[in-house]
Parts: C-alpha cells; structure tokens; sequence
C-alpha cells in the first residue's frame, strides 16, 4: 500500500501544473519552457504560442459573432424598415398619384364632352326639324314647309286660267316638286351642309340629279302637249336652280332678289302658261305679287337661320317704360320670325287650295 501511495503522489507530482501558467524557464539558447514535460518527454508542456492561439481563437470568433449579431440584425431591420418605407411610399405615391391624375382624363373628357356636345340651349336647324338620321334627313332637306309654299305658287298660276287642266296642274306640281323641292334642296345642302345633315354626297348628288332631270322630262312632255311656247321655261328653271343653289356665277342670283324670281314669280308664270299656251296681264301681276311675298319670305327666313344654324349666343334685355325687363334669347328672338313664317305658309297654301277647289269642283 505504501508503495502504491509512493507512486501515486510521484504521477500527481509530474502531471500537477506550475502555479504560474505561463512560466518562462530557460532550457536552452532561446527557449522557453512552460511547466514539466509529461510522462513521455513530450512538448506538450512547450506552449510558447499555445495558450496566445486559445485565446485568440475565441475572441475573433466573438468579435465575428458580435459583428454578425450587430450587422445583420440592423440590416435586416434596416431593410425591413427601407422595404416597409419604399412599399407604403409606392403605394401612397401611387395612390396619390392616382388620385391626382386618374381623374383628370375624366375631367378632360367630361370638358371636351362638354364642347363636342350641342350646348342646352342648341336649337334644330329648323323649325320643322323632326330629328337627325334616316329618313328624318331627308324630311328635313325636303323642306316641307317652304315646299308647300312654293307649289302653292303652281296651283294660284295654272288657277288664273280660264279653264284648268287636272293633268297638266299635276304634271306641273310634280316637275316642280322635283327641280325644286328636291334636286334645288339636295344641292343647298351638299354646298355647305347648312342643315348638319348625315347623308352620304352621293346620296344628295343623286337625288339632285334624278330630281332635276325628271323635272326636265316632264317639261319636255308638256312641250308636246302645248308647244315651244313653254321652251323658254324648261331651259330657264334648271339654269335657276343650279345656279341659286350652287351660288354659280359668282352668287349673283343667290340674294333676295334671285329667290323672290326663282321661288315666286317664275313658277306662277310657268304654270299659266302651261294651261294656257299664252301670257297675259293676271299672271304678271300675279307673278309680282308671288315675288313680293317670297320677299318677305326671305327677309324673315335669314335672320331666323341664323339664329339656329350660326349663332352660338344670345345675351341682353329689353326694358320697358314700366321698367319690367325682357331677357332676350335665341327663343324671344325666333318666336316672331318663324311665328310669321308659319302663319304666310298656312296662309298662302290655303288659298291656293281654295282656288284649286273653286276651278276643280
């Protein structure tokens, strides 16, 4: 047993540290010994460098450690705040952004809108207006009215006959329901489209032409019925119609004057004529009554076209010696224009027809 102490206490006495870790026992030029070699003469005890690279080891992987758990925790959180900034940003810019310019094609369109469309005080471009496309076109080009009123000049002439043919008034009133009512009105429009009117050119040009040319046709068969006395009338009328309605020649019979001849006078004479095969004094001054109707006509007529087709505002007032005022619009100023208007084609249809029904009943 105390052998077994002996060697005991001898292994406790070479493996036991020096109590100084890091003595600096010189064993030999240049050398450094830490401690007592080990049981096997080994340098394990020879730690010159050893305990430096044990302490270095870890305090660079803390400080790495340290770093990454400094760094990468901030930019995480740093992008996560940029990230979070530049998304809400964006979508408050954008929303922003679009609360800002989203409507204004709204507004732009609302306001080109506002100026494309016809302002709420826009008016037909005439009285007798039914609408716009199809065949409420074509009633509008037709002008029923001022048609009316002008084959109410055919019934009063061929009327001043001393005997009245049914087939030659009805033959009259469609050649100059053709020339006039229609190829006259399709040329009026197709120069200038004063009516904003939808037809194709195309259309307006052929019925231009198949009115006035039917309207010829007539006239040359009523020549074989009456003679050459009613040549003078076929070539006269289309030369008329074309050169009023198409403003030929400089416009010189496009005017009050070239109207009240053309609408008024002529066709009182024509349809005389074409009953009689003569002229006389009745006629004439039928004739010149017709003209100064178609005067007045004309005169009351222009004003109210311009009120409806170019004229883009009416303003102002009218006060009277009581000091009550009047606002004057587009309306104040029609109302006695095309009241007139109504009234003379009324009137003169109706006596012509009362004509017709006296000869003809």
């Amino acid at each position: 047993m105390a052998e077994k102490r002996a060697r005991q206490q001898s292994r406790d006495l070479h493996l036991e540290p020096s109590a100084d870790p890091c003595p600096e026992t010189p064993q030999g030029p240049g050398t450094f010994v830490s401690g007592a070699a080990g049981p096997r003469g080994d340098a394990t005890g020879v730690t010159g460098a050893t305990p430096p690279a044990a302490d270095a080891v870890p305090v660079a992987d803390a400080d790495l450690v340290a770093e990454a758990a400094d760094v990468a925790p901030v930019a995480d959180a740093d992008l996560a705040v940029l990230a979070a900034d530049v998304a809400l940003g964006a979508d408050t810019d954008l929303a922003v952004l679009a609360a800002d310019v989203a409507p204004a094609p709204d507004a732009d369109l609302a306001v080109l809108a506002a100026d494309v469309a016809p302002a709420p005080d826009a008016v037909p471009p005439a009285f007798y207006a039914a609408g716009t496309g199809g065949w409420r076109d074509w009633w509008l080009v037709l002008h029923p009215p001022y048609t009316a009123w002008h084959l109410a000049y055919v019934v009063i002439g061929a009327c001043l006959a001393p005997l009245v043919n049914t087939t030659r008034l009805l033959a009259t009133l469609l050649a100059f329901f053709l020339a006039v009512g229609v190829a006259a009105h399709a040329l009026d429009e197709l120069h200038g489209r004063p009516l904003r009117t939808h037809l194709r050119s195309s259309y307006l040009v052929t019925a231009a032409v198949i009115g006035l040319v039917s309207g010829v046709a007539l006239g040359v068969l009523g020549v074989t019925k009456t003679g050459w006395v009613l040549v003078p009338f076929i070539i006269v009328g289309p030369l008329i119609v074309v050169g009023y309605n198409a403003e030929l020649f400089g416009g010189v019979v496009h005017n009050d004057a070239g109207f009240a001849a053309a609408w008024g006078a002529f066709p009182v004479l024509t349809a005389y004529v074409a009953q009689t095969k003569t002229m006389a004094v009745a006629p004439v001054l039928a004739a010149l009554g017709a003209f100064a109707l178609s005067i007045a006509q004309r005169r009351l007529s222009t004003p109210a076209r311009t009120l409806r087709r170019r004229t883009e505002r009416v303003e102002g007032a009218v006060t009277l010696a009581t000091g009550e005022a009047n606002v004057i619009d587009r309306h104040y100023l029609l109302y006695p224009l095309e009241g007139a208007l109504r009234a003379l084609t009324w009137s003169t249809v109706l006596f012509a027809t009362a004509l017709a029904v006296a000869k003809l009943a």
